[in-house]
């Protein structure tokens, strides 16, 4: 008779051990590890040149709204002297905050043709504190839908941040009379500089750059209008308009006819 005898099966290979299987976390998660930093640094990176090109394309556009602002600011002659501020003036000084910047000028673009304004208004720049960086200053501006006989914050307008990260701004103006660069502009003041503009303008602003650096930039601006222009208010066409016809009847009464010189005056609408 024979017995089948059964034997105990062996496997030939061998299984991990705990040791060996905490090594492999260990070398996953440090590989994981590294793939996840090399990925947050360059998002970041990302991030910074977002920003960068982001405020870069701020201070562009905030430098060239300035200087169209500037290039076209102007001063009339038409001013009605018993009111209590002029509808067209220049005003820059420096308060505890920095620059604040007021003037007149044609640079106007109207939101739509049914709306009740004009192609001048007044225009401020003012430096305030940047509610997203309490260490850096931003620039506000607000414009005027029209000029009016009122002071500037009873005139109805509108009013934005157009720069934030602002570290400084500062201007200079050139007087040609006096062959000098003064710190100050004001034509409404009687120590001033009445009816007329500065000859040049120069404008120094530092801002961050969108990575806690400061960059400088320095730019010239001309006005186009130096002197003041006869440009007759609004609310002086009624009193024009009075004269005018007094004139006529009186000189068809007589019946006379008077030759002499004739001055044109050109009136804005508003």
């Amino acid at each position: 008779m024979r017995y089948l005898i059964l034997q105990p099966h062996t496997c030939s290979k061998k299984g991990m051990t705990l040791i060996e299987v905490l090594v492999s976390l260990v070398i996953i998660s440090i590989m994981t590890a590294s793939v996840y930093g090399t990925i947050y640094t360059s998002r970041q990176v990302q991030k910074a040149n977002e920003q960068k090109s982001k405020q870069y394309q701020l201070i562009r556009g905030f430098l060239s709204m300035l200087e169209d602002d500037l290039s076209m600011s102007y001063l009339s002659l038409g001013e009605d002297t018993s009111a209590p501020e002029k509808r067209t003036f220049f005003r820059a000084n420096y308060d505890g905050a920095g620059l604040n910047l007021v003037f007149s000028t044609f640079s106007h673009i109207r939101s739509s043709r049914k709306n009740h304004e004009a192609d001048n208004a007044i225009v401020q720049y003012a430096i305030i504190d940047d509610p997203e960086m309490p260490s850096r200053y931003a620039i506000k501006r607000r414009e005027t839908h029209r000029l009016e006989q009122k002071y500037f914050e009873e005139i109805p307008g509108e009013s934005w941040l157009i720069l934030p990260r602002v570290d400084s701004l500062r201007m200079e103006f050139y007087d040609k009379t006096r062959d000098e660069w003064l710190e100050e502009w004001d034509t409404t003041t009687i120590d001033g500089q009445i009816n007329r503009l500065p000859n040049q303008i120069k404008i120094h602003l530092v801002v961050e750059d969108g990575r806690e650096n400061l960059i400088h930039f320095t730019t010239f601006v001309q006005p186009k209008l130096i002197d003041s222009i006869n440009l007759t208010p609004s609310g002086n066409s009624s009193s024009s308009s009075s004269s005018t016809s007094s004139s006529t009847s009186g000189s068809s009464s007589t019946g006379r006819t008077t030759t002499g010189s004739t001055t044109s005056s050109t009136r804005v609408t508003r």
